[in-house]
């Protein structure tokens, strides 16, 4: 092996841009990546090193931290006579380079792996885990609908179930679980291109691939891609912290929490009607309770893409609601899927040269919306228009003025679903970016913008709030559905895959965005299990929504407040050396006097003890109580914690302040 963590890019003629961990623990290596840029046609036209070729290409590097960490900018421009369309750029392993390699068994490393679409499963998990597990069992991805593809993942996924085979998007990151010490790499940009990271160590090979998606390149012009970012680090949490804190330095972050009740999570899915918004709110009005936002869901509209027409279940339509909802007290809220179009819809009969097309010039069916009585396709809209852009910001500006303040927007994917688009200069990233920008401009930079579907990092910087999991339920609530318990799926709704996903990716909260969890439903769960939820749920993200029909009685809010003021991420703490992690703990202030929160989880069907960390105890404190019941706790090294199935136990531990210590 070349050297502890070890990593070169080769772009030309000369030795490469070259990183190593300064502290040597590391034992394993990405090895040397050489440069590789393809047409659409597949044809090479930029090879490091090598002679010819219409792309010409400037390297410039970073590497002023003191632990061997680097970043790389990479412009590339067509030096040739005609446009090229790029297809992708890729540094990979080559042969006569150093290999991708790691000492010691797999179960003694981890990895992370980060999902393409809000819903795809994402965290870390031993190396000796195979990527398989993040999908489902017996089903190959490409049987899967076009249109369940195009919501969910980006072009050429795949799920090994080779050990030590994975790929992740954007990046991801290696963990050497005995020496204490690990490498994270990928790309800290998300606006150029969608890009994708893949190691293979038993094959020894590794690439990182910037996807160009066939956009065109005149003579003479420039493509940046997103900036390569290299990190080394003791510790995982933080290692995933420091690039959530790279991403939102390159690419700016919102980050605005909210309290919002939610109609579609109390159960009235898109039959929702006026009357169900005006009773709810009205018994909310009447107690206690951390919610702040009216968020009215899928099911008011006229159709699809018509979103200021309103159908039967409201006549006086969206504007006379709003009002409504302020007059309670409360601010209203909005959901929308700005991008997508229905077939029988006014915009597509209106414009259908606004939809993305596939080669043959058919509309491309870029996904559907459940409903109560079934799946409701739609197109999606060509965002490289301008035409576009005026009419979604429009749209927007229109509900501002009518006193809507939080957008939640969904199906997000409409806007980079593959396909013809008007301008050929630009990748699929680019032209969903635009359309993101097309929303903001039209809320304003005081509205909120919540995000349901879409590709996950590449909200980063437009969006104040970020869904963080797959939906936690649609019907009614389920830990797990039969189907998931045939298949292992892990991307489908259910209260097992939600929360292990916002466990995965709780390290982006208060850092790209406030992380939403999804809903704390009310009944329909058996009461461990909700306790699950709302444990994982107020730990993992500070956006709280919530789902229960007021009508049908009262939901228990005793013990939110502290968690819901609660800021950035919770530490996993045995995050990659098991699949479900069992451990967070994130702090807060109780009474005003710093708390920490610490929980024990326990996804298994069957009671476990659990032993207390050894971090708990590096920080005196003076007392430790059961969250949820108030009892007091013996918390001592050693000591270990009965936990039920499918349950959590979430205590809080007074930390000693310099008085309480005896100082």
């Amino acid at each position: 092996m070349a050297g502890s963590g070890y990593i070169r890019f080769v772009t030309g003629d000369d030795a490469g841009i070259a990183a190593v961990d300064s502290e040597g623990l590391l034992r394993g290596a990405l090895g040397d990546l050489r440069l590789h840029v393809f047409d659409s046609a597949g044809r090479l036209v930029y090879r490091a090193g090598g002679a010819g070729g219409s792309i010409g290409v400037t390297v410039s590097a970073d590497q002023t931290s003191s632990d061997g960490s680097l970043r790389i900018a990479v412009t590339l421009t067509n030096i040739g006579d005609a446009t090229i369309r790029l297809s992708r750029a890729v540094f990979e392993s080559f042969e006569g380079g150093e290999s991708a390699t790691i000492q010691g068994d797999m179960s003694a490393w981890a990895r992370y792996k980060m999902g393409f679409n809000t819903g795809a499963a994402s965290g870390a998990a031993p190396l000796s885990v195979p990527d398989r597990r993040f999908f489902l069992r017996g089903v190959p991805y490409g049987l899967l609908p076009a249109s369940v593809r195009n919501m969910l993942y980006y072009d050429g996924t795949e799920f090994s179930k080779v050990p030590g085979r994975f790929e992740s998007e954007w990046f991801s990151a290696l963990h050497d679980l005995q020496n204490k010490r690990g490498i994270l790499f990928g790309f800290c940009g998300v606006g150029r291109h969608f890009s994708r990271v893949r190691v293979d160590f038993p094959a020894g090979t590794a690439s990182l691939t910037a996807f160009l998606d066939d956009s065109e390149l005149a003579p003479g012009a420039s493509r940046e891609l997103d900036p390569i970012i290299i990190v080394y680090g003791s510790d995982l949490n933080r290692l995933l912290a420091d690039y959530a804190a790279a991403v939102a330095a390159q690419n700016g972050a919102r980050v605005n929490p909210a309290a919002i009740w939610c109609s579609w999570y109390s159960g009235f899915y898109d039959r929702v009607r006026v009357t169900d918004i005006r009773e709810n709110m009205r018994r909310l009005s009447g107690i206690e309770s951390p919610v702040r936002f009216i968020q009215l869901d899928d099911g008011y509209q006229a159709m699809i893409g018509d979103w200021l027409n309103t159908n039967s279940r409201f006549p006086e339509g969206v504007e006379a609601l709003a009002c409504e909802i302020r007059q309670a007290g409360f601010e209203p809220g909005i959901w929308t899927a700005p991008f997508s179009v229905s077939p029988e819809g006014r915009v597509y009969a209106e414009h259908p040269d606004w939809v993305v097309r596939d080669r043959r010039g058919r509309p491309v069916k870029a996904g559907f919306i459940m409903g109560r009585f079934g799946p409701r396709p739609y197109y999606g809209l060509d965002t490289t228009i301008p035409e576009v852009r005026a009419h979604v910001t429009g749209i927007y500006e229109s509900l501002r003025r009518m006193g809507w303040r939080l957008f939640k927007i969904d199906f997000l994917t409409s806007a980079m679903v593959e396909g013809i688009r008007r301008d050929g200069s630009r990748t699929r990233a680019e032209a969903y970016r635009m359309g993101m920008q097309a929303v903001r401009d039209g809320v304003g930079d005081d509205g909120l913008i919540l995000t349901g579907i879409g590709p996950f990092l590449a909200n980063t910087g437009i969006v104040d709030i970020q869904r963080l999991s797959p939906d936690t339920c649609f019907g009614s609530p389920a830990w797990m559905t039969f189907e998931q318990k045939l298949t292992g799926d892990r991307m489908t709704p259910g209260v097992r895959n939600q929360t292990s996903t916002c466990i995965g990716r709780t390290f982006t909260n208060d850092i790209l965005w406030s992380g939403d969890p999804d809903a704390i439903v009310g009944p329909g769960l058996a009461p461990n299990e909700a306790v699950y939820l709302k444990t994982v749920a107020l730990m993992t993200g500070s956006t709280l929504t919530i789902g229960h029909d007021f009508t049908r009685g009262p939901f228990d809010f005793s013990g939110y407040d502290p968690l819901v003021d609660a800021r950035g991420p919770a530490q996993v703490l045995d995050m990659g050396q098991v699949e479900f992690p069992r451990h967070l703990i994130r702090a807060a202030t109780v009474d005003s006097k710093p708390v920490k929160f610490y929980a024990i989880l326990n996804q298994s069907d069957s009671a476990v003890s659990v032993p207390v960390r050894d971090e708990i105890f590096q920080e005196r404190f003076i007392s430790v109580d059961d969250y949820w019941n108030g009892t007091a706790v013996d918390m001592r090294p050693g000591a270990s914690f009965q936990i039920g199935p499918r349950s959590a136990r979430l205590f809080v531990i007074r930390m000693a302040s310099g008085m309480d210590a005896g100082e």
